[in-house]
This record gives structure tokens, sequence and C-alpha cells, in this order.
């Protein structure tokens, strides 16, 4: 908020109520994100008699505590594992350090190894939530420091743009990663999130500001565009090996577009990070996915923490 309070002199009791009130979503974050992100031994949130892990990059701590609240018992419990920027594909090297962090690579390679080893005791369905566009496509916001369109990861060789040879490789890649887990345990694929482009709490009240307002939004056709590839993957990785898809936009969403805000409350802290009161609204959408697992007489796992994805 300090830029808000500088226009009114550093005073910001002057801030009109409502600009307080949208500003307040900019730390509306999961109040774990810190602990838990690059966490070895991963958290978790709810019980300890754990229903899923759910598994990605900072988007999955964006979403992790809706599942929570999705979960059918209160003594059950989300195992989270996550890694800011890191995308769960087999093989995938970031495109500047020319190989995955630290903690992404554990992460990662990690998961593969009990994949290949083929446990049997791995009985907790997996939850995939990345902003997998942004890896493949690049950002589509304005980043200093990133071009647009240049992707984020590679696999044989680096690309500055997402050519179809390149984009191949990808889908390979991410398709051999979803049937790899899918074929040990259930997986669940969480389509892309709406990404807003601008920075959702700042330009609405900068708009109040400025004497106006503003609803931001994208349109459901600017999404289909922005995320087609990823959709189409991902229903490929259904096709072949059974993995589940969730779906946000029905939650997010009307018929024309996917909405930044709610009742004057922006959903997301930034352009594409869903806020903690943004996240609630996909509260039916795991509860949905938590319902499949028992109508399949999915097993519940009791086991600690620290025992889960070794």
């Amino acid at each position: 908020m300090a830029h808000l309070v500088r226009l009114y002199d550093g005073f910001p009791e002057r801030l009109p109520a409502t600009v307080i009130d949208i500003e307040a979503q900019i730390d509306n974050r999961n109040p774990r994100r810190s602990e838990c992100l690059a966490k070895e031994s991963g958290c978790v949130f709810g019980g300890e008699s754990l229903k899923a892990l759910l598994i990605g990059d900072s988007h999955a701590i964006s979403v992790v505590t809706a599942a929570q609240a999705a979960l059918p018992d209160s003594h059950q419990g989300i195992q989270f594992k996550g890694v800011s920027g890191c995308l769960i594909v087999f093989g995938a090297k970031d495109i500047d350090e020319k190989e995955p962090g630290p903690p992404c690579a554990h992460l990662v390679e990690g998961l593969e190894r009990g994949v290949q080893a083929q446990a049997a005791d791995s009985v907790l369905p997996i939850i995939i939530v990345n902003r997998t566009s942004m890896y493949a496509l690049g950002v589509n916001e304005k980043i200093q420091e990133r071009q647009q369109g240049r992707p984020f990861v590679f696999f044989s060789a680096p690309s500055e743009t997402a050519s179809p040879a390149y984009l191949e490789e990808f889908r390979r890649h991410y398709v051999a990663t979803a049937c790899a887990i899918a074929r040990q345990r259930p997986l669940f694929l969480m389509r892309p999130i709406p990404e807003m482009i601008i920075d959702v709490p700042h330009a609405m009240a900068k708009a109040i500001l400025m004497g106006d307002r503003r609803e931001v939004f994208i349109t459901k056709e600017e999404y289909r565009k922005r995320h087609a590839f990823v959709w189409s993957i991902q229903n490929e990785a259904q096709e072949q090996c059974g993995a589940q898809i969730l779906d946000p936009l029905p939650y997010l969403c009307d018929d024309e577009v996917c909405h930044g805000s709610k009742n004057g409350i922006p959903l997301y802290v930034d352009d594409d990070h869903l806020s903690e009161f943004g996240n609630r609204l996909l509260v039916p959408m795991f509860a949905k996915a938590f319902a499949s697992m028992r109508d399949a007489g999915e097993p519940l796992a009791h086991r600690q923490a620290t025992e889960v994805a070794r």
C-alpha cells in the first residue's frame, strides 16, 4: 500500500475505506507460504490422516488451503510439497540456470524416484497445480527481467521461442510424466488459473483514487488462446492414462469473462496468484475431487507427513 500512501502525503487514514479493503488483499496470501515453499519435508494442511498430496509451484501454495477446506473430515489433511517456479515435469531444466535449482530438483527427482520404484505403499492421490503455460510459453504480463513469450524451461536444448518443435518436446515430457504418475496412483491435473495480466488490487485501488471503479477481467476467449496448448496436453494425459482434470473455470468465470474480483474485492494478490479470499471459490472443485476418490474406493493413507513422497 506504500505507493498509495505516498499519494496521500503519508497519511493512510485518508485513504477511502474501499481502497484499504482492496489493498489488504495484496497481503492476503497463504499465511504458511514462507514456511512451506521449498521445505524439503513439505507441510501438512489439516489433520494427519492424509487424503492427498498436492504438489507444484507458487500457484499450488495459493490454493492448498481451499483444498484443505474441502476435505470431507476435519481429521484429514493435505500433504503439500512445492517450490516457487518449479514445473512438475521430469527432465525439465530452467532455461537460465540450465538445470533446476536445488529445491526444485529435489522435489521433482524425489517424485520421479518414487514413481520408478513403484512403491507398493504409495496410495495417496496426487494433485498437481502449476502455472504450466508460463513454463512453456513464457510470461504474458510485463516483467522487467523476463521477455514475454520466452519459455522458462527446456529439455534437450534451450529455445528462445515456443516453436512447434519445442512445444512437441514439451508435450512428450509432460504426458510421459503424467502417465508415469497415473500408472502408480490417482492423478489430478488442475487446469491453469486465469491470469489477469495486470496487478488486480493495484489496478482497482488506483481506479478508485482517480474517481472511477474498475472491474479487472479477461475474456474467456483470451483465456482459451493463452492456455490452449496446456489444455491439449492435459487432455492427452487424460485420454492416454486416465489422469483426472480439475477445472477452476466454472468457479472463476462466467460465460463471457474470468473475473479478477467479486463484490468489489480482488480475488488475486497480484496478476495471477489467487488470494485466500479468491481461492475459497475453488472449495467446491476440490470437494468434487475428494468425492471422486471416495466413490472410487481410494484408500485413505494414515501416515506421518515425513513418510510421504520420500
